[in-house]
């Protein structure tokens, strides 16, 4: 699996350093157009299948108006359409053109709207991470800064401990997570049994049926654990965990100093993309769809990750 991986960082994810700022920045641009028309487009047609109930069949593959419309299921379309929304404030703090402006406002309230009809709560959390993200980045007291990344901190580990070590409250915190605590009560119990090197993830599947201490594992054999963190930790181990997570925050520190430094609007621009990126961090508290698999939720990630580190990276900001 981390062959695979491999390959998608150097052949997907692979950004030319040596071009000039301007065309960095263009570049990025077609793609931020790009996936925001499309969804434009998958929104609408995906509303109108909810709407009236349809199914479109493309050879093997069902796409039911009644789950995600064109995407998988709930959860991908919403996070999708909050990604979108992120993208459209870009381009509008990124263009003088009215009509791409209204453009962008349009596409906004048409997003907004397809996260309500299809309710996927794990883009309620993108939504949450960006404001959080964008207060971070524009309160520079320290102090309140150290608050700000202990706080989530001290929740996560909260929940954890609520979740994987105590039945407090079991069955509301089952449906609030749509049956997600029953796989981390049962890769916790996994990750007990091999925590330094993990289970692989050709096993994963095998390990968690064996050891589920739950009547059900919802979703386990297409969406993993459903929670980047936890898989990880499972499939490789504690280490593996602890350098992914480092990689993660040397990014995240690096991205913060450049963006503090820069000035007003080329400011505002790049704290919506960190946003998004530290939002769909977030997200995957919920979704495996950062490594493991090819999805268009990773795809989003590590682009944009790439194309803001290339152009932070450069001294001269035009």
């Amino acid at each position: 699996i981390w062959l695979v991986n491999s390959i998608l960082f150097i052949s997907i994810y692979t950004i030319d350093i040596f071009k000039s700022k301007k065309e960095l920045i263009k570049e990025m641009e077609i793609i931020t157009y790009f996936y925001t028309i499309f969804m434009a487009i998958a929104s609408i047609v995906s509303l109108l299948m909810r709407i009236f109930n349809q199914n479109i069949e493309i050879g093997k593959f069902l796409f039911a108006g009644s789950k995600g419309g064109l995407f998988e299921n709930e959860n991908a379309i919403s996070i999708a359409a909050a990604i979108a929304i992120t993208l459209c404030l870009y381009i509008n703090y990124s263009t003088k053109i009215n009509k791409i402006k209204l453009y962008c406002l349009g596409n906004i309230a048409l997003q907004l709207i397809t996260m309500m009809v299809f309710r996927g709560r794990s883009a309620i959390l993108i939504v949450i991470a960006m404001f959080y993200t964008a207060a971070f980045i524009y309160l520079k007291n320290k102090y309140i800064r150290i608050s700000m990344i202990i706080l989530p901190i001290i929740l996560i580990i909260a929940s954890i401990i609520v979740i994987v070590g105590t039945d407090w409250n079991y069955t509301a915190i089952r449906l609030y997570t749509s049956g997600r605590s029953n796989l981390w009560r049962t890769a916790w119990a996994v990750i007990k049994w091999y925590p330094f090197i993990g289970v692989g993830n050709t096993a994963l599947f095998v390990s968690m049926k064996e050891a589920r201490i739950t009547w059900d594992l919802p979703g386990l054999e297409y969406g993993g654990l459903h929670n980047i963190y936890f898989q990880i930790i499972t499939v490789n181990g504690v280490i593996s965990l602890i350098l992914f997570l480092a990689f993660l925050c040397g990014m995240l520190i690096f991205i913060l100093k450049r963006v503090d430094n820069l000035k007003r609007k080329e400011r505002l621009r790049m704290t919506v993309l960190v946003s998004m990126l530290v939002g769909i961090l977030a997200a995957n508290l919920f979704e495996s769809t950062l490594i493991y698999i090819v999805s268009f939720i990773s795809m989003i990630f590590w682009i944009y990750l790439g194309y803001v580190i290339s152009i932070l990276d450069n001294r001269n900001f035009k």
